[in-house]
């Protein structure tokens, strides 16, 4: 546009906003002036109804906002969901996501923390008898005093019995096995392995996997509960 003043001929540009039409190779996008607003792919809108799945059955969300594993599984989407470290959170949570099926497990086996104390346990594959539940204690300071103070075996309801108290419990630390009760001193920083055993008990029936361990331990006066075991499925989240 040319307009005419008093300084002599103003050129005047005028900026037009040019809205360009998707292609079939390119990403799919919505048309706003300029501004080109990516869809979701496939895998992004696997991980959001896994997500609200999770949270729907009692899951925090926080425990499904972090990191989080991408696979394919026959057609499928495998997501592996890894909450971050904070005692009651499981090690891990899985889903398994179709075109309309959609499944989730939440991992037996959770998370204890207490001052330089991370403690968390450990899965186990079904086996006809349980008779010890493994967990690892990971220190950032130079020793702690360590005891195990009980523990019970838990499964779902619909497996026989909900919940049994375990006898005849002793553990293995640094200092050797000691019984339920007893003092155990862990030195150095890092990793220990804790191993807690019992009196084996029947697993409440064939084909029944989801059972967890829940032990009390007492380390430097704080009171941890973590368990140990096999995932709980969708009817057995807590």
């Amino acid at each position: 546009m040319v307009r005419f003043g008093l300084l002599g001929v103003v050129l005047v540009a005028c900026a037009t906003s040019q809205v360009v039409a998707p292609t079939v190779d390119g990403p799919t996008v919505t048309p706003h002036m300029s501004t080109w607003v990516a869809r979701p792919t496939a895998k992004e809108r696997a991980v959001e109804r896994a997500r609200d799945a999770f949270v729907s059955r009692g899951a925090p969300r926080a425990w499904v906002e972090g990191r989080v594993e991408v696979s394919d599984d026959e057609g499928r989407t495998r997501l592996t969901f890894l909450p971050g470290v904070e005692s009651g959170a499981p090690i891990y949570l899985e889903a398994s996501v179709g075109e309309t099926e959609l499944e989730t497990w939440r991992a037996g086996s959770t998370w204890a923390v207490a001052p330089g104390v991370r403690l968390r346990g450990i899965d186990a594959e079904p086996e006809a008898h349980v008779g010890r539940a493994d967990f690892r204690l990971e220190l950032t300071k130079p020793s702690a005093r360590l005891r195990v103070r009980s523990a019970r075996l838990e499964t779902s309801p619909e497996c026989g019995r909900a919940v049994e108290r375990l006898r005849s419990v002793s553990y293995v630390a640094d200092d050797g096995e000691m019984s339920a009760g007893q003092c155990s001193t862990l030195t150095g920083d890092g990793g220990h392995d804790v191993t807690v055993s019992f009196s084996s008990v029947a697993r409440p029936r064939v084909g029944c996997d989801r059972f967890v361990v829940r032990v009390v331990f007492e380390i430097d006066g704080h009171v941890l509960v973590a368990t140990a075991g096999g995932a709980w499925s969708p009817s057995e989240a807590r």
